[in-house]
């Protein structure tokens, strides 16, 4: 048996309970393998250290940009908001830290963080420059601009009164741009992120049961790829949505893997903050919970407690994205207002007419959806973007994983990497920017089926001093054929 199942295989169990069965030897024995399966169990049910950095900044800045965004859709915007929301996103994150056993081991070694941030060095510089880009100067820069003016949320004069989609990160944007004279510290927000998503990408891979040396090699994939690395230093939602997303995932495998109400509680506060940023994270949401709370139902918990953790997951979600949902509702009968004007009518000039324009401008683009493109096309898209190497290498990982984990953790995941690719592939819209947490899965899954197919001992064989050479070599490789993302 190959590393990485070998290493699932001893977290599922013959019974699928997560529990070994008595082996031949004697109590000393089956004694033995329960104390290390134990000992296991533990390591996975625990975010390491690096891991809980990263929730502890997506609690505060979700936290913040929540609060802001309720303070400017109801409220003006000034020092007293900006501290009440800073308070409370700094007592939110006190209480988090203080209830969570200390990591007991480090996720990845400063050497490949330092690896990680080097290809980010260019974005990060980027980020002081004048909004170029063409989303920035429409939208993404302009509309934060006028509201920092107003003092509050608001509609510019192409719309009406309001605006048309979500605040949570435009919030930080209107922020930045009152307080510290430009969006500049938006954008390195978003270059946090991706380093952020690179500690992610790894975890996911420790989940998967990667070797250790391995963990980088997805989050490198991730940082180097075209999608990123065009988008990082630009002042949209994009790279904020997928940080929340990948969060969330990663907080419901904490809570299949260990059963503890605080993980799904913090998935469902970073699923809600995700979509309280972005309509397209709907869809991701729609691939998302069915898959949940068919595994919820399924672990040994009593069905009263499944749906306590699944109230406790809805509540919070539903709460983290519904201020501008319900404003939408008040203002407009239209909780997706502008996308179901038709449907729910509008109490403003936005008509029928509009909404069609609207649709047309998503639907109507040559290669950006299956309506006005082919699957070649998709391929390519992802090809582009991705990267070959974690598009090929995570579509292997995907299918070895399918055949031969049992775990619920990791059937979750795979789950939701496969429903999300087939809903984008089939209703999305074909933009990589839109549905860049596939990424981070696809790049945790380059390692695991690496360590499953790669012979190991031929590498130990060459006399490198430690297998984290061998790992460096190996992920040079791999970011080279990752590089050739355009023909």
């Amino acid at each position: 048996m190959t590393a990485a199942a070998g290493a699932d295989g001893h977290s599922d169990g013959a019974d699928g309970t997560g529990r070994l069965p008595a082996r031949p030897g004697g109590c000393a024995s089956a004694l033995r393998g329960l104390t290390r399966q134990e000992s296991l169990m533990s390591a996975l049910a625990l975010p390491p250290r690096g891991v809980d950095g990263v929730v502890s900044l997506g609690l505060a800045v979700g936290t913040f940009a929540a609060c802001i965004s309720i303070v400017g859709l109801l409220w003006h915007l000034d020092m007293v908001a900006l501290s009440t929301a800073g308070l409370i996103s700094a007592v939110v994150v006190a209480i988090m830290r203080s209830s969570s056993p200390n990591p007991k081991h480090v996720l990845i070694d400063w050497r490949w963080m330092l690896a990680a941030g080097l290809p980010l060095l260019v974005p990060a510089a980027l980020c002081f420059s004048p909004p170029f880009t063409w989303d920035e100067v429409a939208y993404s820069v302009a509309l934060p601009r006028d509201y920092a003016r107003a003092g509050y949320f608001f509609y510019n004069a192409d719309y009406g009164a309001y605006s048309a989609f979500p605040s949570n990160f435009e919030a930080l944007v209107t922020v930045a741009i009152a307080y510290l004279r430009g969006p500049a510290a938006a954008k390195l927000l978003n270059i946090l992120f991706v380093l952020g998503l690179f500690i992610v990408s790894a975890d996911f891979a420790r989940l998967l049961g990667a070797r250790k040396p391995w963990l980088a090699v997805g989050g490198l994939l991730f940082v180097t790829s075209s999608a990123v690395t065009n988008f990082s230093f630009v002042a949209k939602s994009d790279i904020f949505a997928a940080f929340f997303e990948a969060l969330s995932v990663l907080m419901a495998v904490y809570y299949l893997n260990s059963l503890r109400p605080r993980y799904v509680i913090l998935a469902g506060f970073f699923l809600g903050t995700a979509i309280g940023a972005k309509y397209s994270c709907l869809q991701f949401a729609a691939c998302m919970v069915p898959l949940l709370i068919y595994y919820c139902l399924r672990n040994p918990l009593t069905l009263f407690a499944n749906l306590q953790h699944l109230a406790l997951f809805c509540v919070t979600s539903a709460g983290a994205a519904a201020p501008w949902y319900l404003r939408n509702v008040w203002l407009f009968h239209d909780p997706l207002f502008p996308f179901l004007t038709p449907l729910f009518g509008s109490s403003i000039d936005f008509k029928s007419i509009h909404a069609e324009i609207t649709n047309e401008m998503f639907n109507g683009l040559s290669g950006f959806s299956l309506k006005t493109s082919s699957p070649a096309i998709f391929v390519q898209v992802i090809f582009s973007d991705f990267g070959r190497t974690a598009s090929i290498l995570g579509f292997i990982g995907i299918l070895f994983g399918a055949v031969t984990c049992r775990s619920s953790h990791i059937r979750f995941l795979i789950g939701v990497t496969t429903t999300y690719t087939l809903v984008t592939f089939a209703l999305g819209f074909w933009e990589s920017r839109y549905f860049l947490c596939l990424l981070v899965c696809y790049g945790a899954f380059a390692p695991y089926a690496i360590c499953c197919f790669l012979p190991i001992r031929y590498l130990e064989a060459l006399q490198f001093k430690s297998l984290d050479s061998a790992a460096a070599l190996l992920v040079a490789g791999a970011l080279s054929i990752g590089a050739l993302n355009h023909e």
